[in-house]
C-alpha cells in the first residue's frame, strides 16, 4: 500500500488532485492510499507517507517550498511532486530535488508521468528492501528503507521505523545485522546501527539524522562512517 498525501489549501482543488491519481491509478498493480490535508500543516501531520503532491503558494504562512524542506528533513527518502498554477516556478522547484512538477492546466498528463515515475522509482527501491524479520515465531516484514536506526537493549533490538512506529526482538544487534545484511546500514557504536538514507550530516562525532535525532559515533568508527557516507552519496 503506498501512502499519498496531498497537501493543498483549496478542498476543491485537492480532490481534483486525488480524483485523477484514482482515475489514472486504476490499471496500477500498486494500491494507493490518498489523504488530504488543507489546513494546520504540522511535522505530524506530513510524516509517514511514500508520495506527497503538494501545492506551492498557500498564504503567507503555507509557502509549499518550506513544507518540502521540512518532509526532506523528516525522511529523506521522501517523493515529492509540486502541483501548481505558476509554471515559472518549476525550475526553483526543482532546487529541492524534488520528483516531478505538475501543472495543474495539464493535471491528467502530468499525474499520469509522476505516478509513472514514481512507480519505477517505487519498483527499483522494492528489489532490495524487501527482508523478513524473524519475530518470536512469526515473521515480521520488514521493509530496509522505513528503518531508521536499530537500537540495542540487553538482549533485544528495537528497529526504529518511520512514522514513529518500532519493533522490539528478541536478538542481539549483531544478529539482527547479520541476518538483513543491508549495506546502508551501519554500525556506529555498540548499541547504535544507523540506515544512510536518513542521515542528513556529520560534525565532529556527531550523526544527525532526517528524524531531527543525532547519535554519538565512536572515535575509531568515524572515518569508516565517513568513507561509508560519501560512498553513498555518489
Amino acid at each position: 500500500m503506498v501512502r499519498v498525501l496531498i497537501i493543498e489549501d483549496h478542498e476543491e482543488e485537492a480532490q481534483h488532485v486525488k480524483e485523477a491519481i484514482v482515475r489514472l491509478s486504476d490499471s496500477s498493480t500498486l494500491s494507493y492510499e490518498i489523504t488530504i490535508i488543507t489546513e494546520n500543516f504540522n511535522e505530524e501531520k506530513l510524516s509517514g507517507y511514500d508520495l506527497y503532491f503538494l501545492d506551492i503558494n498557500m498564504g503567507l504562512d503555507n509557502n509549499g517550498f518550506e513544507i518540502a524542506k521540512t518532509i526532506q528533513q523528516q525522511n529523506s527518502h521522501a517523493c515529492i511532486v509540486f502541483c501548481s498554477n505558476h509554471e515559472n516556478l518549476v525550475f526553483e522547484s526543482f532546487r529541492l530535488d524534488v520528483m516531478f512538477f505538475v501543472r495543474k492546466s495539464h493535471l491528467d498528463q502530468d499525474i499520469k508521468e509522476a505516478l509513472c515515475k514514481f512507480e519505477k522509482v517505487y519498483a527499483k527501491r522494492l528489489q532490495f528492501s524487501e527482508e523478513w524479520i524473524g519475530l518470536d515465531r512469526s515473521k515480521q516484514k520488514v521493509q530496509m528503507e522505513d528503518i531508521i536506526y536499530l537500537e540495542s537493549d540487553d538482549n533485544y533490538t528495537i528497529i526504529h521505523l518511520k512514522a514513529n512506529d518500532e519493533i522490539r526482538i528478541k536478538m542481539s544487534l549483531k544478529k539482527v545485522m547479520d541476518q538483513l545484511r543491508f549495506e546502508k546500514l551501519i554500525l556506529i557504536s555498540r548499541s547504535i546501527a544507523v540506515n544512510l538514507l536518513y542521515v542528513t550530516g556529520i560534525n565532529g562525532n556527531f550523526i544527525y539524522m532526517g528524524n531531527k535525532q543525532h547519535f554519538t559515533a565512536s572515535q575509531r568508527k568515524m572515518s569508516e562512517i565517513k568513507k561509508l557516507i560519501l560512498e553513498s552519496d555518489d
